[in-house]
């Protein structure tokens, strides 16, 4: 009943972390190994929704240590997921890179390719703090095209990367020719 007080709508962050702090409690009391880490889980969710990174990380790095014990690679890959955004709003590439591939791993192992084009962008913001623009490029299309199977070109959205239209249409045009195992592994490879 507490850890479901946290999806109460409208009320306040503070509530939420007070009835996540009860079902920890309890969770803890009863041994549920699966409630403390959804319980946990939701803690992290709360501190990032505040945008307090530091904190957020440290429960998400709890979250994952127990879905690690419990052997559940779901939340493995929830808290993994989690843990890019902060690493990347925090500036930390090389973690967000390693955070980003172990996700992408267990995304295509467990078939939740819904969250495949998010890793998409990931990757091609962690190329981008790299200087790997063409691959940044291709990464964002990719991310763009498998997200929503009907996108268009938009030279536009290429802008930041410093590219030409025609650099930034040839990264398009390279992304749609490859299915998505193929662009998993490139996502996945470490090259331009």
């Amino acid at each position: 009943m507490a850890y479901a007080g946290s999806f109460s709508v409208g009320k306040s962050s503070a509530f939420k972390l007070a009835v996540l702090d009860e079902a920890v409690g309890i969770a803890r009391t009863i041994g549920d190994s699966d409630l403390m880490c959804e319980t946990i889980h939701g803690k992290a969710d709360v501190f990032l929704y505040l945008g307090e990174y530091e904190t957020a990380r440290d429960w998400f790095l709890e979250a994952k240590r127990l879905a690690h014990e419990r052997n559940d690679r779901f939340q493995v890959f929830e808290a993994l997921f989690h843990l890019v955004t902060i690493s990347l709003a925090l500036g930390e590439h090389s973690s967000a890179k390693a955070e980003c591939i172990d996700a992408l791993h267990l995304c295509v192992e467990l078939n939740m390719r819904f969250y495949i084009p998010r890793l998409f962008y990931d990757m091609a913001e962690i190329s981008i703090s790299e200087g790997s623009r063409k691959r940044a490029a291709r990464l964002h299309a990719a991310s763009a095209q498998y997200g929503r199977p009907t996108a268009v070109f938009e030279p536009q959205s290429f802008q930041r990367l410093g590219l030409t239209a025609e650099e930034a249409g040839a990264a398009w045009l390279a992304a749609k020719s490859m299915d998505i195992d193929e662009l998993v592994s490139y996502a996945l490879a470490d090259a331009e």
